[in-house]
């Protein structure tokens, strides 16, 4: 009997096994829920995104540091798999050279900045 795939293998699948916010190629994903669980948001393909550990951290911090900007991101994940499911060749190339290099340097400023503070204790 066939195991049925769970919306975080069938993400990989349609999207391929790289962060949906930075491009970066990474085999251990994280699912990322858009709509937040406790908002009712359901795991499923639709409500969901592979964002790589640190950038998944990165963007939870967001949630809490600017709200507002943690919603646009969620806004612009689903707004991206939707232009990729509709083959917005340009919208997506647009995205990819335009957001992807921004939170690849967001995200490391941020690892950084949280190293710092670990050898400070």
């Amino acid at each position: 009997m066939k195991r049925k795939k769970s919306p975080k293998q069938k993400l990989k699948i349609l999207y391929g096994c790289r962060d949906m916010l930075t491009g970066l190629k990474n085999k251990t994903l994280d699912y990322h829920h858009i709509i937040k669980k406790e908002d009712d948001g359901p795991k499923t393909i639709e409500n969901g995104a592979l964002l790589e550990r640190k950038c998944h951290e990165w963007l939870h911090y967001f949630e809490i540091i600017d709200p507002e900007m943690y919603h646009l991101i969620n806004e612009c994940l689903a707004l991206y798999k939707k232009c990729i499911d509709l083959g917005h060749i340009k919208l997506i190339q647009q995205y990819e050279n335009e957001i992807f290099p921004e939170v690849v340097s967001l995200v490391d400023q941020h690892t950084i900045g949280l190293q710092k503070t670990k050898f400070k204790l």
